[in-house]
């Protein structure tokens, strides 16, 4: 008989925004230390169920309208394809390798594109093309961590998390082309 108890993390408090932007309704939920999941669809309301069920285990409160005024101007313009001057404070998770990928996809400039290859090869594992696939698509933090700026190898966009037609206006926008 398996006497050990399953191991959970304490609960957390995470305060969460929405943000009307040029590529959609963006939500963003905030732990003490830093963002958790930044998110992107064209509805609010489909964002706020998916962040409900994923994290059920946590207590979940929508912010003030006043709050986070920071944050809510940083999503918009990176969501309009421009960068933000200060960095934002991220409460990660993930892997070592994980971690390693999404910090190269934050090292792409604005307008740029990387092969799954080529980022296989900054963080020193030139044959983890999959693996470097699968880290940006457990990304978290869209538009924060801009894995949009990650290419098949023959030109094509690949796929997205919140869809190719997001990733292609975002790639637009911050070439500083209208959609």
């Amino acid at each position: 008989m398996n006497t050990r108890k399953a191991s959970r993390r304490p609960t957390r408090v995470l305060r969460w925004i929405t943000v009307d932007t040029e590529i959609g309704a963006v939500l963003a939920v905030s732990s003490d230390l830093g963002l958790v999941a930044v998110r992107v669809a064209p509805a609010i309301d489909s964002l706020v169920a998916d962040l409900s069920r994923e994290h059920a285990a946590d207590v979940l409160v929508p912010a003030e309208p006043s709050e986070f005024l920071e944050l809510r101007q940083a999503l918009a313009e990176l969501a309009g394809g421009r960068g933000i001057e200060s960095p934002l404070r991220l409460d990660l998770g993930g892997s070592d390798f994980q971690r390693r990928v999404w910090d190269a996809l934050a090292e792409i400039p604005r307008g740029h594109t990387r092969t799954y290859s080529q980022v296989a090869a900054a963080v020193g594992r030139p044959t983890s093309v999959r693996a470097v696939a699968n880290a940006c698509g457990a990304n978290r933090l869209a538009l924060v961590i801009p894995c949009h700026r990650v290419i098949r190898s023959d030109g094509s966009l690949g796929g997205y998390r919140w869809g190719i037609d997001v990733k292609r206006t975002l790639l637009q926008l911050e070439l500083g082309a209208r959609p």
